[in-house]
């Protein structure tokens, strides 16, 4: 996947909907599995975040 900015909103929403999905399934199964918050601030703000595994824009 090259950004989501050339995705339509439908693929983009399709997009969040599946990782939300899959994180919840993921906590379902391993609850301490989570990230500190500090570390995810970090990968985001180093752009080490794929598109798919950032978390959507409220």
């Amino acid at each position: 996947m090259e950004s989501l900015d050339v995705l339509s909103k439908a693929e983009e929403q399709r997009l969040w909907a599946e990782m939300a999905v899959r994180r919840g399934a993921e906590l379902d199964v391993d609850p301490p599995r989570g990230r500190p918050a500090e570390t995810s601030l970090m990968m985001r703000a180093h752009g080490s975040m794929t598109p798919a595994a950032r978390p959507h824009p409220i």
